[in-house]
């Protein structure tokens, strides 16, 4: 069940509220879903927005207050009951992988390091089942935990600039970059899927909760989709 472990107000018309300090993915799934709830249950609400362990809060000043909003949400949370909500069917997002060298300049230094062939590499990446933990630092650039342990790896010392599509490992989170960018994450393959279209509805197909498989393909596949090496 949540529990607010505590709230940092932001401004006079924002907030987020804590609900733990570690990312889980049964707590990442009950934000997602709570965050439904406050949507339709606060008023003068702008914008809420579920993250890892946390939930943002925007409302207009002209129709709530800051004590308003932590007494409504608290009185949500109160009756929240993630089975009393009519849970939507979870739509597995897949995205096709190039796990190559030509596209993946750290993938054989990662094999290397961990002492694995780079088929047990795709193989570790590619069987597991990611969940969207939050959505952040570039459009369309979704944060995925789930990695398995035995890939888990720091940041780069010093960043680089990354192609798009670069699928990138730090930590215990995997993500694929949306554009072109500096990045710091250790980049073990490409995808050649957009990932953010503002011409879209919905604009991306990463939601908070969500979850996401990667599918390992060939060169000639990559191109076809329109991967460029």
């Amino acid at each position: 069940m949540l529990r607010v472990s505590h709230y940092i107000r932001h401004s006079e018309t924002t907030l987020s509220f804590y609900f733990g300090d570690v990312v889980d993915d049964d707590l990442v799934v009950a934000i997602a879903r709570f965050s439904e709830v406050v949507r339709g249950g606060v008023a003068g609400l702008v914008e809420v927005v579920p993250c890892a362990c946390s939930l943002f809060v925007e409302f207009h000043i002209l129709g709530s207050s800051v004590e308003e909003v932590k007494r409504c949400v608290g009185d949500l949370l109160d009756g929240f009951s993630e089975e009393s909500l009519v849970v939507r069917s979870e739509r597995v997002v897949e995205l096709p992988v190039y796990y190559d060298a030509e596209v993946a300049p750290d993938l054989l230094m990662l094999a290397r390091d961990k002492g694995l062939s780079v088929e047990e590499v795709v193989r570790l990446h590619s069987e597991v089942e990611y969940r969207v933990a939050s959505l952040g630092f570039a459009p369309g650039f979704a944060y995925l935990s789930g990695l398995n342990p035995e890939l888990a790896v720091g940041r780069m010392s010093s960043p680089k600039v990354v192609a798009k599509g670069s699928v990138g490992i730090a930590g215990g989170q995997t993500a694929v970059y949306p554009r072109s960018s500096p990045g710091g994450w250790v980049i073990v393959g490409n995808c050649p899927v957009d990932l953010f279209d503002l011409g879209r509805d919905p604009i991306t197909d990463f939601e908070v909760g969500g979850v996401v498989r990667f599918r390992s393909v060939g060169r000639d596949e990559f191109i076809e989709m329109g991967g460029v090496v």
